[in-house]
């Protein structure tokens, strides 16, 4: 069954940590993702992390974990989600970070997918002028279509990863 839930019934939203792009090393000891390469390095689903950093402290990621930017020069560009499947990656600021409930079945892939297809949604709670910002509080209220079933929001979201991947080739 699918229902029309706001996203504070299935997730909480945190901020990612401050750190710069000239926190970014080569040979850091520390994985990371600066909120600039949601835009440009990464897709729906992050397996795999490009940066790293010697930042030994900050807001850390959880497996299923989706990320969002929080701002940009287009509203269009703050309705992208990446799930991230990794433990223990700093999340850099500028991104907000839904993290499904404990109490709650439900596939990160899925929300990401969820919330790429809710984008007119999303752009409604957009704000600002040169720079466009979404904020956690404006997040956490907006309503999505959801299917209770976790066995059938994998299926969806491995139907569209493999729509994806098509696409890619």
């Amino acid at each position: 069954e699918w229902a029309t839930i706001e996203l504070n019934q299935i997730c909480d939203v945190f901020r990612g940590s401050q750190f710069s792009k000239a926190d970014i090393l080569e040979n850091g000891i520390k994985k990371c993702i600066h909120y600039g390469e949601l835009f440009t390095k990464y897709n729906e689903t992050i397996f795999e992390i490009i940066s790293r950093t010697n930042k030994k402290d900050g807001f850390e990621s959880k497996i299923g974990d989706v990320l969002m930017p929080s701002s940009d020069v287009t509203p269009n560009g703050l309705a992208k989600a990446s799930a991230i499947m990794l433990d223990d990656v700093i999340l850099g600021g500028d991104m907000n970070v839904l993290r499904p409930k404990l109490d709650v079945d439900l596939y990160s892939i899925f929300l990401c997918y969820l919330l790429i297809y809710s984008k007119a949604e999303i752009i409604k709670l957009v704000s600002g002028t040169t720079v466009k910002h979404i904020y956690a509080s404006q997040i956490i209220n907006c309503k999505v279509p959801i299917i209770n079933s976790l066995k059938e929001q994998q299926k969806i979201a491995s139907c569209l990863s493999s729509l994806d991947e098509l696409i890619t080739v």
